[in-house]
């Protein structure tokens, strides 16, 4: 009996939870691979056909900037059709961007020559925590593991040597990178998704039903862009939107001396893009009211001023869209409004192909304070 006892035991701590492992993995490789990660998509794209256009940076890149729009305005202002693919993505940063345009332009040489990269300067200058260097943070740690499909080996050794991530964040990207051969380990994230996804909608039609609640009608409406990692529930906005408020806060708390912009991994990421005949423009990204309350500081003045001396060395721009927002055009404080990207994306590609021809980015936004 105390044979059985220990043999039961044995199966139901060791075997029954490798079953269920098994079980797990089998199923997740029958549901097929999630949707490739969006630097994948691009390569797809550039498989086929050539690429004349992309667009990198945060989230906020992927809200304002509708691709398809671009594609077809500067087609028609060019008079000839070209490709744009818009890879602005939440929880980024210059060192993912780098990594993922490296190995797009190492994989399709071909499809990305004269390629213009076009990178968000809110502000009137490139987004400030790309005034980074390689030994600086490489990950958000809110979402460490969106770095992984873009490691090789010798990225991985720089990481963990060289970057500034916390333990925990290289731990855990480094668990990711070397078991990730396993679905149940790369899937993670997209089921972690699915099972709050989940509890938020049981949670929401139980208390709908015990207090009579209507749900609300815009949920399906909030006017924000559902990709790049951006929050469209309108019930978690003011959470959002405190966020936000917290986050400009803390900037203009905290802005001492910040450091200047050559030799850092955006100066990096401008030689990669020449080196396979490219060239990287930044525009003047539509902000809110706080982040241009940051934008306005001494500090960052004197940074724009150093940005922009090394803008010719870059054989680079800032281009200032003719695009008048307000407020009310960033429910969230962080993104423009998905029914005003259509403009937006219109007045970038007309001041794209004004600076083609007259060789002049145009007057900055930010001092003419286009925000209403």
């Amino acid at each position: 009996m105390r044979k059985m006892l220990r043999v039961f035991c044995i199966f139901q701590w060791v075997f029954i939870p490798i079953l269920i492992i098994g079980a797990a993995e089998y199923g997740l490789k029958k549901t097929g691979e999630p949707k490739p990660e969006w630097y994948t998509t691009a390569g797809l794209i550039a498989e086929y056909h050539p690429v004349d256009f992309i667009f990198i940076g945060s989230s906020r890149v992927g809200a304002a900037i509708d691709s398809d729009i671009f594609q077809g305005r500067i087609s028609a202002l060019l008079g000839k059709k070209v490709t744009a693919i818009n890879l602005g993505h939440g929880y980024t940063t210059i060192q993912l961007h780098y990594l993922g345009m490296r190995n797009l332009l190492r994989k399709f040489p071909r499809s990305f020559q004269n390629l213009t990269v076009f990178v968000e300067a809110p502000g009137d200058m490139a987004n400030i925590k790309y005034n980074t260097h390689w030994d600086g943070e490489w990950v958000l740690k809110e979402q460490p593991q969106i770095l992984v499909p873009f490691l090789i080996p010798s990225d991985m050794k720089s990481f963990l040597m060289k970057s500034s991530d916390s333990f925990a964040s290289k731990t855990y990207v480094a668990f990711k990178y070397y078991l990730g051969k396993f679905k149940i380990i790369r899937s993670r994230e997209r089921i972690k998704e699915k099972i709050d996804s989940w509890g938020i909608e049981e949670l929401d039609q139980f208390f709908q039903k015990l207090f009579r609640i209507h749900p609300p009608d815009d949920r399906k409406k909030m006017d924000l862009a559902s990709t790049g990692g951006i929050q469209t529930n309108p019930r978690l906005q003011e959470r959002v939107r405190a966020t936000a408020i917290n986050f400009t806060n803390e900037l203009l708390q905290g802005q001492g001396e910040l450091g200047k912009w050559d030799n850092t991994v955006m100066d990096d990421f401008i030689r990669l893009i020449h080196s396979y005949n490219g060239r990287v423009i930044f525009f003047d990204m539509p902000s809110s009211s706080p982040f241009l309350n940051v934008f306005s500081k001494k500090v960052h003045q004197a940074q724009r001023a150093d940005f922009y001396s090394l803008l010719p060395g870059w054989k680079s721009c800032v281009l200032h869209p003719d695009f008048r927002y307000s407020d009310e055009d960033f429910p969230d404080y962080w993104h423009l409004r998905r029914s005003r990207a259509e403009e937006f994306s219109t007045r970038l590609a007309e001041s794209y192909y004004n600076f083609l021809k007259t060789k002049s980015p145009g007057t900055s936004n930010f001092s003419k304070k286009n925000i209403e």
